[in-house]
């Protein structure tokens, strides 16, 4: 099962907990990052750190300057590797200078302190968890050789949910960025580069979730599920009490990917060569595909683009999920020039279907003679056809004048269609 990876960059002031008096008479005031591991189907993954932290053998340097004592001279920082299972939390510690060992605070999210442990002398210790939407606020002190102890990292929280994805608080401030991977296919991934920006005054802890899942499987009408669908994914937000983020103030990352077989974008009939022409990402708007201005990688197969809403969404084919953009029944553009110059290289047919029947839709030439059919899928009101043969050939038709025709149950719809060279 591929990773779901989560980074979280900088090191946020996200949510204020209770003062805890551990171990000297003075409170230090911990300051959470408020982020939460979840369900890694036993995989190993970082949680935070000043700089880019990816899952792996990656170590995370903890922010260990006091918020309310002076600084302690012996230990300026700790590095706190947390791997997080389905039924355990193990964490890693290392220091930059020689120490006895390390006591680790567990908080709750009421900032009401759960336990503290004994000195642990090894480098790692392991807690048996429940996997559950609980979070808690981990924190770490140093114990010199002296004796001495020293101050509180800022604290993280980290937990197992059932339903995967990130837990986290929407007070993060624009210099964390939140991301979630997709535990199905590590090269999807959402992400909100401005936390505090795209929130607002939001303050309960949120869920994201990203989850690939089968065509068959969106919840739209059975037209809408057309072979010009590559990939699918369900993406929500939603806050622990329940209540759904759908909308942002600023714009949240979208990274989706395809797959090639047979020089095919698989689940379409697009073609290598027409990736960057045809391929985008695409957002089910409660009517119709809405599509979005997508950025493609060929290297890595996948499709990046922006949005300030969530929904489901698929990478799919320009051609096959694009509204026809005109009033009225009948072919357009027309004429049109299928010579993949990106401009009118496509036409399409729009006729009415208030049966929801699916239907046919034939290309005949002036003889007679049927060069082109496709499916109407079932409720479809348009279908397209980009120029080329696909009944008996296959090369692009000659220049010239088709009798298109759309047939949908005892209802036909025709007309003239031109190809201009």
């Amino acid at each position: 099962m591929n990773k779901i990876r989560t980074s979280i960059l900088g090191i946020a002031a996200a949510i204020g907990i209770a003062a805890v008096s551990l171990f000297s008479p003075v409170s230090v005031q911990p300051q959470a990052e408020a982020a939460i591991i979840i369900n890694t189907c036993t995989s190993t993954y970082q949680l935070v750190g000043k700089t880019s932290v990816l899952s792996g053998s990656d170590s995370v340097l903890v922010n260990v300057t006091p918020s309310e004592t002076p600084p302690v001279t012996w230990v300026a920082s700790v590095a706190l590797n947390v791997t997080v299972t389905d039924t355990q939390i193990i964490f890693t510690f290392s220091a930059d200078t020689e120490v006895l060992g390390y006591y680790l605070v567990k908080i709750d999210s009421s900032g009401n302190t759960i336990s503290t442990s004994g000195i642990i002398t090894s480098d790692t210790y392991a807690e048996d968890i429940t996997a559950s939407d609980t979070y808690y606020y981990y924190t770490v002190k140093a114990l010199s050789l002296a004796g001495n102890t020293g101050t509180l990292s800022e604290s993280v929280a980290v937990g197992v949910s059932s339903e995967g994805g990130l837990v986290f608080s929407p007070t993060i401030s624009n210099s964390t960025v939140i991301e979630v991977v997709c535990r199905d296919d590590d090269r999807v991934s959402v992400r909100i580069p401005q936390p505090k920006a795209a929130f607002g005054t939001e303050q309960d802890m949120m869920k994201l979730v990203v989850k690939k899942i089968a065509r068959e499987s969106l919840p739209v009408p059975k037209w809408a599920k057309n072979s010009g669908i590559a990939t699918a994914y369900e993406v929500y937000c939603r806050k622990l009490s329940g209540a759904s983020i759908t909308t942002f103030s600023a714009p949240v990352e979208l990274t989706f990917a395809y797959d090639l077989v047979r020089d095919k974008v698989d689940g379409t009939s697009l073609k290598t060569a027409d990736i960057l022409s045809r391929l985008a990402i695409f957002r089910w708007n409660g009517s119709t595909w809405t599509r979005f201005a997508s950025t493609i990688d060929l290297l890595k197969s996948t499709v990046w683009s922006q949005t300030y809403q969530l929904s489901h969404f698929v990478v799919g084919d320009v051609r096959a999920l694009s509204e026809p953009g005109f009033a009225g029944l009948g072919a357009q553009p027309n004429p049109f020039t299928p010579n993949s110059d990106g401009i009118n290289d496509v036409t399409f047919f729009k006729f009415t279907n208030d049966s929801d029947e699916a239907g046919m839709l034939t290309i005949f030439d002036l003889n007679g003679a049927v060069i082109y059919t496709a499916t109407i899928e079932q409720g479809a009101k348009h279908a397209s056809w980009d120029g080329y043969c696909n009944f008996g050939r296959t090369d692009l038709a000659e220049a010239g004048a088709y009798i298109w025709q759309a047939k949908i149950g005892s209802n036909v719809y025709n007309g003239i269609v031109v190809i201009a060279k």
